[in-house]
């Protein structure tokens, strides 16, 4: 598909937790990829958006450049007042999220996601095609959590590599009376993951958010802005797979074209705008919550 083509929905949140995540305290959702074209495909982009009130869901899938999806809703009568908004942004190596929702004497609720996946080959001189190796990478991930009165907001990045996967390799959680794991990213390091020379694999990566706040006999307001990039940070080794002896020298290509071996340069000019506009009608929405109660 060309970039920013349109499909069904291929992600769903589930309440699912990863043993990972028990373990650093943090209770996320899952995101999980469901069966489409996308999921399908070894080398795409896809964003993902979705807001209760009637702003319903958006899935946008490419192969180059950047895809985006944003979607929002609201609702106001009866003493009530919701509002949900999310927006997703993907090109190969950076990912944005974020989402939003305010609600009282009801709930809101949002969610967003943001995914590559790449086909990718690394080669040494010397070494055989099929020689199994060792590699890891670097993600650097900046946002923040926020939740005031009855309302949860939090953010995940996971990965996957071939078959292997998914891994947490961050994640936040807070509510009104409680913060777990980072609520403002960090920079992680995936561990390794096992290849072979010379035989093409993928790389995946995805970053998520999700917020719910308000309810039926109170009110609240969440955010997660983690709009300002999940940036890859390239590779931090590849090695032997029985010595675990660094290679000084390899190569590496990919379906893409980027040479995930280093650092991706952020971000395009278009993408900054996207996040720049999402950003005022979120504190559109907060402010008038807040005038509300």
């Amino acid at each position: 598909m060309n970039a920013g083509s349109k499909a069904p929905a291929l992600i769903g949140f589930s309440t699912h937790m990863l043993r990972s995540a028990r373990r650093a305290g943090v209770g996320v959702l899952m995101l999980v990829a469901l069966p489409g074209t996308a999921s399908a495909a070894t080398t795409y982009l896809e964003a993902y958006a979705t807001a209760s009130d009637s702003g319903g869901s958006e899935t946008v899938v490419g192969t180059e450049g950047a895809v985006f999806a944003s979607r929002s809703g609201e609702y106001a009568g009866f003493g009530r007042v919701r509002g949900a908004d999310a927006s997703a942004s993907a090109a190969f190596g950076t990912l944005r999220a974020q989402s939003s929702a305010n609600g009282t004497n009801d709930g809101a609720t949002s969610g967003a996601s943001a995914r590559f996946h790449d086909t990718v080959t690394i080669t040494a001189p010397g070494v055989a095609p099929g020689t199994p190796g060792l590699f890891s990478f670097a993600m650097e991930v900046e946002g923040s959590l926020v939740a005031d009165g009855a309302a949860h907001a939090t953010w995940m990045l996971s990965s996957g590599v071939g078959s292997v996967g998914p891994r947490i390799l961050g994640a936040g959680e807070v509510t009104s009376s409680s913060i777990s794991g980072d609520p403002f990213g960090g920079y992680y390091d995936s561990g390794l993951w096992l290849f072979r020379f010379g035989e093409p694999f993928v790389i995946g990566v995805t970053l998520g958010v999700s917020t719910t706040a308000g309810s039926s006999v109170g009110s609240g307001s969440a955010s997660a802005m983690f709009g300002n990039t999940a940036t890859w940070q390239g590779f931090s080794a590849v090695e032997s797979a029985g010595t675990h002896i660094p290679y000084p020298e390899y190569f590496v290509t990919s379906a893409s074209g980027l040479d995930w071996s280093l650092p991706v340069v952020v971000p395009v000019p278009g993408a900054a705008l996207f996040f720049a506009s999402a950003l005022v009608v979120l504190a559109a929405r907060a402010s008038k919550s807040k005038a509300s109660r």
